[in-house]
């Protein structure tokens, strides 16, 4: 498993290709991006969050770096958007409880998506 992340507007093109192709080299099974969640007040909130449109866009890339990775199952986006699976991702990540991303106790209810709710969106 590999992962290109955690993806801010601070990060240039070389930068992120740089991560891109260290999932093909280490031959993940599964790659993804991942855009970093803005949290206020820390160090890198100044630089704010990258949209969805730019983390579909990372992960069109992502797909396009790991063609002729034969070890490779699946590609990713995170946090979900039907943009992502557009752009070449066939995964999405549920979650439930605690998370540090997000200012709610259940996440499922703000920032993240129920199994329900990744169902839907591959459909």
């Amino acid at each position: 498993y590999y992962c290109c992340e955690p993806v801010g507007p601070e990060h240039t093109p070389e930068e992120l290709v740089d991560q891109m192709l260290l999932g093909r080299e280490f031959g993940a099974f599964q790659h993804a991006g991942m855009r970093r969640v803005l949290l206020p007040n820390s160090p890198l909130a100044k630089h704010g969050i990258i949209s969805e449109l730019r983390l579909a866009q990372v992960t069109a890339v992502v797909t396009l770096a790991m063609i002729g990775n034969d070890n490779l199952g699946s590609i990713a986006v995170h946090e979900p958007n039907t943009l992502g699976l557009c752009s070449g991702a066939n995964a999405v990540y549920a979650e439930a409880g605690a998370n540090p991303r997000d200012l709610v106790g259940e996440t499922q209810r703000n920032r993240g998506h129920s199994v329900y709710d990744c169902e839907q969106m591959l459909r």
